[in-house]
Parts: structure tokens; sequence; C-alpha cells
């Protein structure tokens, strides 16, 4: 994503669980348009959600993976000791 660009509009993103952000040639696919990222994201399905991005959050894909698979994975455990 362009910083110059997102500094002048809010842009959208399609988080995937368990895979990330929405990838394209460009690095994170994002939109001015919610209404079309939640489109796409309607389309990709598998609990795809649009949530704003910036530069600060698109550095931070690897912390929220782990910690969605870290959510995961207490839901289990809490599953299986009830």
């Amino acid at each position: 994503m362009n910083s110059d660009v997102i500094d002048e509009k809010p842009m959208y993103g399609i988080w995937i669980p368990a895979q990330g952000w929405l990838k394209n040639d460009k690095g994170i696919y994002a939109n001015f348009s919610v209404a079309i990222a939640k489109q796409v994201a309607r389309r990709i399905g598998k609990g795809a959600k649009v949530y704003f991005v910036d530069n600060a959050i698109q550095d931070l894909e690897q912390v929220l993976l782990l910690a969605e698979r870290d959510n995961t994975l207490l839901a289990r455990l809490r599953k299986l000791t009830r």
C-alpha cells in the first residue's frame, strides 16, 4: 500500500483467519470503499472480515496470526476441560 494514499482516505483490507491479509502483487489488497471490500470478503468466505488498515497494522500481520492461533488453541483446550 502506498503510505501517501492511506493518509488521504481510509482504506479497508480483508483479513482471512489463519492466513492473514488478502494480498495482491502490490502487497495488501485494500480498497477505499468499505462496500467493495465487504463484497470481496463475502466472495472469499472462510470467515473473511473487513478492517480499516494502515501502515502500522499491516506490519503486525505475524503477531495477529500468532494471537489468533493461540486464541483458537485456548478455546479448544477449554472445550476439552468442560
